[in-house]
């Protein structure tokens, strides 16, 4: 799942530059590119961060509810604890507005039914290390 979300947001993130409100959509998904990002954003309690916390918090909700479009939110969340986006920490900042928050849930779930061409944007490095439990995620 993550693999898919990540390729998908560098995707949308390139073809939607020029678009204002579009590319504002996928911003708080740019932190789940780069864990170094994702830790410095954390940190500042930047903008994106915050709008971030929001969507966790929305997709945390929405996998409770046992609706099938919200299935892959379980695996999704799962993957980026693994990968040090920690995830279980975050709280919801009601820093987003709810139509924007409905929006990126909206383009999210767009993402894990792979309705963007994402192979070019797919690096697939990773290995899981079963002595320390930890998963190393080798960023481009």
């Amino acid at each position: 799942m993550y693999r898919v979300v990540r390729a998908s947001t560098l995707y949308y993130e390139n073809f939607m530059r020029g678009t204002k409100s579009r590319y504002n959509l996928v911003k708080p998904f740019l932190l789940l590119v780069d864990t170094t990002v994702f830790e410095k954003a954390k940190a500042k309690m930047t903008e994106d961060y915050l709008n971030l916390c929001d969507i966790v918090t929305k997709m945390k909700a929405l996998y409770v509810t046992g609706e099938s479009q919200y299935h892959h939110f379980g695996m999704l969340l799962k993957e980026f604890q693994i990968l040090g986006f920690d995830v279980n920490a975050m709280k919801a900042s009601n820093a987003t507005p709810t139509d924007r928050l409905k929006d990126q849930i909206d383009l999210l779930l767009q993402f894990l039914s792979y309705r963007y061409p994402f192979d070019e944007y797919d690096n697939k490095i990773g290995v899981h290390d079963l002595e320390t439990d930890q998963f190393i995620f080798v960023q481009p």
